[in-house]
């Protein structure tokens, strides 16, 4: 008994611990079939769960009527029911005996339980073809396998459930991440025109950068949800290439710079003059240094610091992000990375964030086969995070190309966006006049075909996520028409994955932008494009 609760355990679904249980009673005590069976006694019903057997007991209809077997079911609510020859079994009625036979059941063990007061009645049920004389042990084992089992089914019902409940906050995260990225790209574009215009006004443009800030602020968040529901159902994968990491600190640290210098922080760097060479993927690793050096501005007090170093030891880089901030306590050392987990304590709450950075941080290092570490003396004391991350042998650095000279990217091109989210293609509408572009608006998939089959345009830039003809549908169309086949479409999307870029080369699209979209990688994306050989623009 102690090997066949051995064998439940290893199961993680309900249909594998009962499938075990079943096969194991059939083996055992050479059943010709077994089944599992709820009781519902309001509906007067029972309906099998699970069963198992040979032809020589045919299979049993998944829905019975307990009007059909009045004695048998008095009898299965006050104890097993031992049946060992159906025509020779006192107690039950001649259209019980009639019923049984046309099943096969000729010979029966129904062990039931009831388990909790708003439980309905489970059955384990040993059926024989044949008449059978059922032995004490026979009979106590059925019970003892359907007590184990019940237990085994309800225990994989809750890690199910679990299992579940998890998917769908991944599933929720994504989908708030992606709904909050419309509005977003609105805010951002709008802040971006004020930027232009009011440029003379001090306060209005004091104003606009502080809510620039906030809105990139916003989009860190979004974008942290996002990656962390990936990574939770291992749908982010790493473009991993050779990469200098050295370049991506010093640039990550050139990212908050501006942070740390509004905040009034000072920050220490301290990097090696020899590159340091790694195998991973350059945003993901630069988000890692970014995310710990947020970090070290959020809890740091004023006028306080944080430290950065680089180093190289045994084929390992070694970062540090050191700060003099609040610190941590001892049991907060391993917990600090847990998902939406934060530093308990008031000053930390008041400095806002979600829980995410650090999480990112661990997973990101492990995807890259290394590791991160907290330390602390203690509440107070400051903190450090140290990151171990496997190199690659140094090579020799790529000779740099010239810088071709920067041209005038808006001459007089003419871009169609469409976006059913008015508000959105206004706004970026307007943006890329104030460019210099000249830009037109549509708000469908089938408006925006008749406007590019009109007016022509070097660009469109085209929303997926459209009712009706979504943006897939509408670049393929307009792949098809021999007036678009050499025009360029760049995807305006919330979805971010790999697969949705797969998608999106497919579908014909040049090139792929997430929202909010950045207005100098938009325009950097629309000229490299719309300066090469229309012949030659291959997808993005």
């Amino acid at each position: 008994m102690l090997q066949f609760s051995d064998q439940l355990r290893q199961q993680v679904t309900p249909d594998a611990v009962a499938q075990c249980a079943l096969e194991g009673l059939i083996a055992h005590l050479r059943l010709d079939r077994s089944y599992i069976v709820s009781y519902y006694l309001d509906e007067h019903i029972a309906l099998l769960d699970y069963q198992i057997g040979n032809d020589t007991v045919p299979p049993l209809p998944q829905r019975l009527d307990l009007s059909e077997y009045p004695e048998a079911s008095k009898a299965i609510l006050d104890q097993t029911l031992v049946i060992e020859d159906n025509f020779e079994r006192q107690g039950l009625s001649e259209t019980e005996k009639r019923n049984s036979a046309r099943l096969g059941m000729w010979a029966m063990v129904a062990a039931t339980l009831r388990k909790g007061e708003n439980k309905p009645l489970w059955s384990m049920v040993a059926i024989n073809s044949t008449p059978r004389r059922w032995r004490a042990d026979e009979i106590q084992l059925i019970e003892d396998v359907a007590e184990r089992t019940w237990t085994a089914v309800e225990r994989a019902k809750a890690e199910e459930a679990l299992k579940q409940a998890d998917r769908r906050k991944d599933e929720f995260l994504a989908m708030l991440a992606h709904e909050l990225r419309n509005p977003m790209s609105t805010i951002r574009s709008g802040l971006q025109i004020l930027r232009h215009v009011d440029a003379n006004d001090e306060r209005s443009s004091h104003t606009v950068l502080m809510m620039n800030r906030q809105t990139d602020h916003l989009v860190r968040m979004v974008d942290d949800l996002l990656d962390v529901s990936r990574i939770s159902r291992g749908k982010i994968e790493l473009k991993k290439e050779r990469v200098n990491l050295v370049e991506i600190v010093s640039q990550a640290v050139d990212s908050v710079r501006s942070l740390y210098k509004e905040q009034g922080k000072r920050l220490q760097v301290e990097l090696p003059t020899d590159p340091i060479y790694l195998e991973g993927d350059v945003t993901r690793l630069s988000q890692v240094v970014a995310n710990l050096l947020t970090n070290g501005a959020r809890y740091t007090g004023d006028r306080d610091q944080v430290w950065v170093r680089l180093s190289h030891q045994r084929q390992q880089a070694i970062l540090q992000v050191r700060d003099n901030g609040i610190g941590l306590a001892a049991d907060q050392l391993s917990a600090i990375f847990e998902l939406f987990v934060q530093v308990d304590i008031s000053t930390a709450r008041s400095k806002g964030g979600l829980g995410l950075g650090l999480t990112l941080v661990k997973r990101l290092v492990e995807l890259h086969g290394g590791q991160v570490e907290a330390q602390s003396e203690g509440v107070g004391q400051g903190s450090t995070f140290t990151v171990h991350l496997p190199t690659l042998v140094a090579a020799a650095e790529p000779i740099p190309t010239a810088t071709p000279p920067v041209t005038n990217p808006a001459a007089v091109k003419r871009i169609l966006v469409i976006d059913d989210i008015a508000d959105a293609g206004f706004t970026l509408g307007m943006l890329l006049k104030l460019k210099g572009y000249e830009a037109h608006t549509r708000t469908s998939g089938q408006s925006g075909i008749e406007a590019a089959e009109s007016l022509q345009p070097s660009a469109i830039l085209l929303d997926i996520g459209m009712p009706g003809m979504d943006g897939y549908e509408t670049c393929r169309f307009i792949r098809q028409q021999a007036w678009g086949q050499a025009l360029v479409i760049i995807a305006l999307t919330g979805y971010g994955q790999e697969e949705d870029r797969q998608r999106s080369r497919e579908a014909g699209f040049n090139g792929y932008l997430v929202k909010p979209v950045d207005l100098e990688a938009l325009t950097k994306m629309l000229t490299d494009l719309l300066d090469k050989d229309p012949n030659n623009v291959g997808l993005a």
